[in-house]
């Protein structure tokens, strides 16, 4: 039985004590006067770090980037009212990455709900589908059964917080006044008791049988595709390896984190980005398994391909039938289910075709990006001079598209991809990278990111102790240029003022602002120059102008230039 005595005055402080218990080592907090009595809990309680950020949308970014960082849950607190609402970005990237997230917030107790009372909103279930699961406390825990169950609901939220699938857990925190303890309160909490949930052990029935049944169906043009995966996973990247000699081409996106591969296919938006390919590249069977894929142009091919068997290795959570051909969910481990597949034997003409089309892309990209300064260029010569063991953020538009047409390509350089692709917004991009910096500190960070992106996300700079080991190359092209991208958008007369909106806007004054270094190109020698120092510095801007007009002009040109020579060789 818990002693209630000690818990009238602050419950919270046991709540932070059960936090820590489980295993959670960091809160961000975005301050406000309700949710105090959380706030100096958190800030009380041995083992814990505190990051204070005012911005809830910026915090929210910034507990997801730790979170990532760690592969474990972080707090995150804000204050009621429309604070909530400002980290429902963060929490919906969150769930579809299967990022775990305990959101704490405080509210109002619920007779002043709807009595124009201020910073009051409808709080309870606020994020919908995009939490594993909502809470709400009893408004006061100064009776033992109330503060038990306050207990309770903690202990069921860190629990979810640790079973597959990882997701955000919710807790509504109403809280009436006084906000703030007594002077005499506890100053630090005993550690409740802990209850840890036993991990489920899955089975391989049957596994052996799929695949005789699968197989007889097919000439063998087996096809895998790694969508979004955590980087470098244990024991992962031996037994991928391990089905090249066996003629079983495995595509991987620039954000799944295995092209460090040897003979991975990195440039599929490239290869199949003409119809005439679908014979050479078609599949009988596809494996697929982690998270979204960039490219669409794979998306296409395989959602219009006749696909016989497809199997989604995926040991829980909901299930996404991205191509539209799935057959068979696999709930196993992937590293169990690839040991077992070890017997397979694909078609090595098929292989080799892949292969084929791999090196005649890259050779093309050799000398591809050599002439124009285009924002497409500076990524491709700043990709080529990341170096070693360095983690690489791209912001969602056109930075993360530009990569994957890309590729990583060294594959000694051991390199960890990270990208918002849950939801695939621009709110957050910065704060998630300055999170993940921050959490990591002993390893270089360079965020890819475009103007829009960067300069909706600028409040992400206003927090303590920004991370030295962060570096930003922004490409600046004055406006929302991924739409002139889009064939459709771009035949619009409202093209200009109502999608890509132009703006004169620069990094240069707000790198004052803010205490960074900034550096600045216009041409490859200007850039040449700064790369060096760029690299070599702490925290930085590297912001490269470039002409919207030109970067979409040669990028038509390229992909229509690469796609002639795929078909050439094909």
């Amino acid at each position: 039985m818990i002693d209630s005595t000690r818990t009238n005055n602050f419950p919270a402080l046991h709540w932070a004590g059960l936090c820590a218990a489980a295993g959670i080592s960091h809160a961000v907090i975005a301050p406000g006067s309700r949710s105090a009595q959380l706030s100096i809990a958190f800030a009380r309680t041995k083992g814990l770090y505190c990051e204070v950020i005012a911005d809830e949308r910026v915090a929210g970014f910034t507990a997801l980037g730790y979170a990532e960082a760690l592969s474990k849950p972080v707090v995150l607190v804000c204050t009621s009212g429309s604070a909530l609402l400002n980290l429902a970005p963060a929490v919906s990237e969150a769930f579809f990455r299967n990022i775990p997230l305990l959101v704490l917030s405080a509210d109002r107790p619920p007779e002043l709900i709807g009595q124009q009372d201020g910073q009051t909103i409808f709080q309870e279930n606020a994020f919908g589908k995009h939490v594993k699961a909502f809470y709400q406390l009893p408004t006061r825990c100064s009776e033992p059964d109330e503060f038990e169950h306050s207990v309770r609901i903690f202990q069921e939220a860190l629990l979810l917080l640790k079973e597959a699938p990882k997701a955000p857990v919710h807790i509504n925190c109403p809280f009436r006044e006084p906000f703030y303890p007594p002077v005499q309160s506890v100053q630090s909490a005993e550690l409740l008791p802990w209850c840890v949930l036993n991990q489920r052990h899955l089975f391989k029935d049957n596994l052996k049988m799929l695949f005789s049944q699968a197989l007889k169906d097919t000439d063998e043009r087996i096809l895998i595709v790694a969508g979004q995966e955590t980087p470098l996973r244990d024991g992962i990247r031996e037994k991928l390896q391990a089905l090249m000699p066996l003629h079983v081409p495995v595509i991987a996106d620039v954000i799944s984190n295995y092209g460090f591969l040897k003979q991975s296919i990195q440039h599929q938006d490239v290869i199949l980005s003409s119809p005439a390919l679908d014979k050479v590249f078609l599949p009988d069977m596809l494996i697929t398994f982690g998270q979204s894929v960039i490219s669409k142009n794979l998306k296409l091919f395989l959602r219009n391909a006749p696909i016989k068997t497809h199997w989604h290795i995926q040991e829980s959570g909901l299930v996404a039938d991205t191509f539209k051909s799935l057959t068979h969910i696999v709930r196993l481990p992937l590293a169990d289910f690839l040991a077992e597949i070890t017997h397979f034997k694909g078609n090595k003409s098929y292989f080799e075709n892949w292969q084929r089309a791999e090196r005649t892309v890259a050779d093309f990209h050799q000398v591809a990006f050599l002439q124009e300064w285009t924002e497409f260029a500076v990524i491709a010569r700043v990709m080529e001079q990341l170096p070693n063991g360095s983690c690489l953020h791209l912001a969602n538009s056109m930075a993360v598209r530009y990569a994957n047409f890309l590729g990583l390509g060294a594959e000694q350089k051991q390199i960890k991809v990270y990208a918002n692709r849950g939801t695939s917004g621009i709110d957050g991009c910065l704060s998630t990278a300055i999170g993940h910096a921050k959490a990591t500190p002993d390893r270089l960070h360079l965020l890819l990111i475009g103007d829009t992106a960067f300069f909706y996300d600028q409040n992400a700079f206003w927090q303590n102790n920004l991370p030295k080991n962060l570096r930003i190359l922004l490409n600046n092209n004055q406006g929302g240029g991924i739409f002139a991208f889009l064939p459709d958008a771009r035949k619009q007369p409202e093209l200009q003022d109502f999608f890509v909106a132009p703006h004169q806007l620069n990094a240069a004054n707000l790198s004052v602002s803010y205490n960074i270094k900034y550096l600045s190109a216009k041409n490859f020698e200007e850039l040449d120059a700064a790369l060096p120092v760029f690299f070599a510095q702490e925290l930085s801007i590297l912001e490269c102008f470039s002409d919207a007009a030109k970067n979409l002009d040669f990028f038509v040109r390229y992909k229509a230039n690469v796609a002639n020579k795929i078909i050439a060789i094909s």
